[in-house]
């Protein structure tokens, strides 16, 4: 990350909560950070998962609901399922907003690397 590099040792020890990184454990995450890796020499970043999230949640729930037209039948789709994102599972709520099921990771800076702290 850039702001490790730019901080230099003084970012050592900070913490922070977040609802995504890289390092997450997860099999969804792994095959995301391996794909994403292998198309573009490096690894993803918060933001490249919430579009590969976005896409491919909707991608789903088209499927499952059976139409790309019938907008209340996809959004309805969405908010009745739990869906599988290289964060952890989410979920919609009545007003269309994603909500992580999983709790946020608090991440803090080790050895000049992002680590996870359980």
């Amino acid at each position: 990350m850039d702001v490790i590099r730019l901080a230099g040792p003084a970012i050592e020890g900070v913490m922070c909560a977040d609802y995504y990184v890289n390092i997450l454990d997860t099999p969804a995450n792994k095959k995301f950070v391996k794909d994403h890796e292998d198309m573009f020499k490096r690894p993803p970043e918060k933001m490249e998962m919430l579009g590969y999230e976005s896409i491919t949640v909707l991608s789903k729930a088209l499927d499952m609901a059976g139409t790309e037209t019938d907008v209340k039948k996809i959004s309805d789709t969405l908010r009745k399922n739990k869906w599988q994102s290289p964060r952890g599972e989410i979920v919609f709520d009545q007003k269309g907003q994603a909500k992580g099921v999983t709790k946020d990771v608090v991440i803090y800076v080790k050895d000049g690397k992002i680590a996870i702290r359980n």
